[in-house]
């Protein structure tokens, strides 16, 4: 079997798995159901195409970026655009613990004199 004869096949980057080339619009169309290859193809098109993603509750999951060597402020920044809502509560912890800290000072030294 020659690599011509399956090269009609890619990996979705939604679902990870193999869809002929004539069946994508209507896998996309479907949500990811339908037009999925019966056999997959041989190792050609798994070398051609990169491995399946990590899943998570049937979702792939977005592949990470390595950290870089930059000051505190620009990993804060990378921070917030890999993972918004992960750093949004992350802000609002530190937020109302922070609030928490200076309300319990502001209550010892100045109301009762401490």
């Amino acid at each position: 079997m020659s690599t011509e004869q399956y090269s009609g096949y890619f990996r979705c980057g939604g679902c990870g798995r193999f869809v002929g080339n004539e069946a994508m619009q209507k896998h996309y169309e479907t949500n990811h159901k339908e037009g999925i290859a019966v056999e997959s193809p041989p190792a050609p098109a798994t070398v051609a195409n990169p491995a399946v993603p990590p899943m998570l509750g049937g979702h792939a999951l977005p592949p990470t970026r390595q950290e870089p060597d930059q000051p505190f402020r620009v990993n804060i920044k990378l921070m917030y655009r890999n993972f918004p809502v992960a750093f949004m509560w992350w802000t609002i912890i530190v937020f109302v613990a922070a609030s928490l800290l200076i309300s319990t000072l502001y209550n010892l030294v100045l109301v009762f004199h401490i």
